[in-house]
């Protein structure tokens, strides 16, 4: 049994189409066709219904993934372990939210380069749902976002942490002179906000509109950084994640509006799908970056 194959087949359970499978493999459809046959000779069952174009996972194939998962990975540690950590090669493709790439992005990646000098990093930047798709049809091997946690099945959570979503403003905003602040003191202010995908967006807008709340949105960004620069300069208010606006606040370049109405949290999530055979490569900078993480929020 090749494991050339069992990749292969993992990479069809995750694409669940031949055609794709075999361009991301940069193989021709009818190698991966044939892999997939010559396995399914060796096991002895059909590991996949072909239905149409796409094509999904028998109770055979079902059974066989966590097997394929642990000698693919088994055979990774094995081609690494007498090698030192600056020989050690590959690519990892890790997708970020615009928030988490920012606060992580100098110190993971010169750290991760220090012990692997010979690995590329092909980081895309883009919106959570975006992320999550990329995942599932493994255009990049894992994601660190934040979104609502709801454990979903079909990934692997290396690690979670929760943080809460602030309303902030400039020093100088009429908000922060106030006391007893509410949903209702929100209404028909000037607000930049992230883009309008995002979770934690999407639920504070629903909070507002719930409370018959109306904002006006000045101004929509993908940075938080951007945002924190703009509210600088005018009576905007926004809306982020902790770890984003810890640092200016404590600068005093921000302040938080504390809400007494208003309480919500996401979870910054390490993700890769369950189906993903995870090398040395990918788990090694799936640790780093939360280790990072956990050392940005303490020091911010």
């Amino acid at each position: 049994m090749e494991i050339r194959n069992l990749n292969t087949f993992l990479q069809v359970s995750l694409i669940q189409n031949f055609t794709k499978a075999a361009d991301v493999l940069g193989y021709t459809q009818s190698n991966v066709s044939a892999q997939i046959r010559q396995l399914e000779t060796e096991i002895g069952a059909p590991l996949f219904n072909r239905v149409g174009k796409n094509v999904t996972l028998t109770q055979y194939g079902q059974m066989l993934v966590p097997y394929a998962q642990q000698i693919i990975t088994a055979s990774a540690q094995i081609e690494t372990l007498l090698l030192n950590k600056d020989k050690i090669g590959g690519t990892v493709r890790i997708g970020f939210c615009e928030s988490l790439f920012e606060c992580l992005l100098e110190d993971t990646f010169h750290r991760y380069h220090q012990q692997f000098p010979h690995v590329i990093i092909d980081v895309t930047v883009d919106a959570t749902a975006k992320l999550l798709k990329k995942v599932s049809t493994n255009e990049i091997d894992a994601a660190c976002l934040i979104a609502d946690f709801t454990g979903n099945s079909d990934l692997c959570y290396w690690n979670k942490e929760p943080c809460k979503m602030m309303v902030v403003a400039s020093p100088e905003h009429p908000l922060t002179k106030l006391e007893d602040i509410t949903l209702q003191s929100l209404d028909k202010q000037e607000f930049i906000l992230m883009e309008d995908t995002a979770p934690y967006i999407l639920n504070f807008i629903g909070l507002l509109f719930n409370n018959n709340v109306e904002i006006s949105s000045y101004l929509r960004v993908q940075s938080p950084e951007a945002a924190i620069k703009i509210m600088q300069g005018g009576n905007y208010l926004s809306v982020l994640p902790d770890y984003a606006v810890k640092k200016a606040i404590s600068e005093g370049r921000l302040v938080h509006i504390k809400l007494e109405d208003f309480n919500q949290t996401q979870t910054v999530q390490f993700i890769t799908h369950k189906n993903k055979a995870i090398t040395p490569q990918i788990s090694n900078f799936l640790n780093f970056a939360y280790e990072t993480f956990l050392t940005y929020i303490k020091e911010s």
